[in-house]
Protein backbone atom coordinates (compact mmCIF):
# COMPACT_ATOMS: atom_id res chain seq x y z
CA UNK A 1 0.00 0.00 0.00
CA UNK A 2 2.84 2.48 -0.23
CA UNK A 3 1.61 3.92 -3.50
CA UNK A 4 -2.28 4.61 -1.77
CA UNK A 5 -3.76 7.46 -2.20
CA UNK A 6 -6.04 8.95 0.01
CA UNK A 7 -8.84 11.28 -0.72
CA UNK A 8 -10.80 13.32 2.08
CA UNK A 9 -13.61 15.62 2.11
CA UNK A 10 -15.02 17.86 4.80
CA UNK A 11 -18.53 19.51 4.75
CA UNK A 12 -20.19 21.46 6.95
CA UNK A 13 -23.18 19.74 8.34
CA UNK A 14 -25.20 22.22 10.73
CA UNK A 15 -22.80 22.78 13.57
CA UNK A 16 -20.93 19.37 12.69
CA UNK A 17 -19.30 18.39 9.95
CA UNK A 18 -19.11 15.46 7.78
CA UNK A 19 -15.81 13.91 6.82
CA UNK A 20 -15.54 11.45 3.93
CA UNK A 21 -12.37 9.57 3.51
CA UNK A 22 -11.63 7.35 0.50
CA UNK A 23 -8.73 5.39 0.34
CA UNK A 24 -8.63 2.73 -2.91
CA UNK A 25 -12.34 1.34 -2.88
CA UNK A 26 -13.26 1.81 0.37
CA UNK A 27 -14.89 5.17 1.35
CA UNK A 28 -16.36 6.17 4.95
CA UNK A 29 -18.10 9.16 5.97
CA UNK A 30 -18.29 10.11 9.65
CA UNK A 31 -19.82 12.81 11.26
CA UNK A 32 -17.08 14.99 13.36
CA UNK A 33 -16.83 18.25 15.46
CA UNK A 34 -13.61 19.28 13.22
CA UNK A 35 -11.54 17.88 10.72
CA UNK A 36 -8.69 16.84 12.85
CA UNK A 37 -11.19 14.38 14.72
CA UNK A 38 -12.59 13.74 11.56
CA UNK A 39 -9.73 12.24 10.25
CA UNK A 40 -9.16 10.21 13.37
CA UNK A 41 -12.39 8.83 13.46
CA UNK A 42 -12.59 7.94 9.51
CA UNK A 43 -9.15 6.30 9.65
CA UNK A 44 -10.36 4.18 12.58
CA UNK A 45 -13.36 2.65 10.45
CA UNK A 46 -11.16 2.34 7.68
CA UNK A 47 -9.22 0.31 9.88
CA UNK A 48 -12.38 -1.62 10.94
CA UNK A 49 -13.52 -2.38 7.83
CA UNK A 50 -9.78 -3.87 6.69
CA UNK A 51 -9.50 -6.01 9.57
CA UNK A 52 -12.95 -6.99 10.60
CA UNK A 53 -11.23 -10.33 12.53
CA UNK A 54 -8.85 -7.65 15.03
CA UNK A 55 -10.70 -6.68 18.07
CA UNK A 56 -8.21 -4.80 19.76
CA UNK A 57 -5.94 -1.96 19.54
CA UNK A 58 -3.02 -4.12 20.92
CA UNK A 59 -4.00 -6.79 18.24
CA UNK A 60 -3.44 -3.93 15.38
CA UNK A 61 -0.29 -2.80 16.70
CA UNK A 62 1.46 -6.67 16.98
CA UNK A 63 0.07 -6.52 13.04
CA UNK A 64 2.08 -3.38 12.05
CA UNK A 65 3.45 -1.83 15.00
CA UNK A 66 7.70 -1.71 14.78
CA UNK A 67 7.96 -4.77 17.00
CA UNK A 68 5.97 -6.68 14.03
CA UNK A 69 8.84 -6.01 11.75
CA UNK A 70 11.48 -6.83 14.68
CA UNK A 71 10.09 -10.27 14.95
CA UNK A 72 9.41 -10.93 11.38
CA UNK A 73 13.13 -10.14 10.65
CA UNK A 74 13.94 -12.17 13.49
CA UNK A 75 11.85 -15.02 12.42
CA UNK A 76 13.38 -14.98 8.80
CA UNK A 77 16.99 -15.10 10.16
CA UNK A 78 16.12 -18.24 12.55
CA UNK A 79 14.59 -19.50 8.94
CA UNK A 80 17.76 -19.49 7.26
CA UNK A 81 19.84 -20.71 10.03
CA UNK A 82 18.19 -23.36 10.15
CA UNK A 83 18.39 -24.30 6.19
CA UNK A 84 21.56 -23.86 6.60
CA UNK A 85 22.09 -26.16 9.44
CA UNK A 86 20.42 -28.60 7.75
CA UNK A 87 21.98 -28.29 4.99
CA UNK A 88 25.44 -28.62 6.90
CA UNK A 89 23.87 -32.17 8.48
CA UNK A 90 22.59 -33.24 4.67
CA UNK A 91 26.39 -32.98 3.70
CA UNK A 92 28.39 -34.48 6.82
CA UNK A 93 25.61 -37.49 6.95
CA UNK A 94 26.18 -37.98 2.84
CA UNK A 95 30.22 -38.14 3.99
CA UNK A 96 29.81 -40.43 6.49
CA UNK A 97 27.86 -42.80 4.46
CA UNK A 98 30.25 -42.52 1.42
CA UNK A 99 33.21 -43.28 3.86
CA UNK A 100 31.13 -46.54 5.26
CA UNK A 101 31.22 -47.87 1.45
CA UNK A 102 34.91 -47.62 1.34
Amino acid sequence: MGDTSIHTELRPKGKKNEFCMRVCAKEVTVICNNKRDGKQMAAQELLQQLHPHIKSWGALLRLYGSRSILSQKAKREKEVEVQQFDEHTRRSFFFKFVRSFL
